[in-house]
C-alpha cells in the first residue's frame, strides 16, 4: 500500500468508515504514487486494494471469496475511477 493511493468515497465505505448503505457497492479512486500512467496490470491490482462490496451491506463481516471477477478498463488516466458491485 506504500506504492499505490487508495480513497473510498464516503458513501458506501464498507464499513471501515462511517455508515454502510446495505447496497453491494464500494467506489472510489486509486493511483500509483510514482507518478506513472496506469497499465492494464495496475487496474486489475486496484481490484484487490479496495474491500470486497458485500462489506458495505448489513451483513456480518467475514472471508469473502472472488467467485469471479471481470475487470473493465475505459480509458484510463492517472486516477482511475473505480466502482465495483456484485453482476456488473
Amino acid at each position: 500500500m506504500d506504492k499505490v493511493r487508495v480513497m473510498i468515497h464516503p458513501e458506501g465505505a464498507a464499513g471501515i468508515m462511517g455508515e454502510r448503505t446495505g447496497i453491494a457497492r464500494i467506489r472510489g479512486w486509486f493511483r500509483l504514487l510514482e507518478g506513472e500512467q496506469p497499465d492494464p496490470l495496475a487496474a486489475v491490482m486496484a481490484t484487490d486494494a479496495f474491500p470486497p462490496s458485500v462489506f458495505n451491506t448489513n451483513l456480518p463481516l467475514n472471508w469473502t471469496p472472488t467467485l469471479d471477477l471481470t475487470v473493465h478498463i475505459r480509458n484510463p488516466h492517472r486516477w482511475l475511477k473505480c466502482r465495483f458491485a456484485p453482476g456488473m
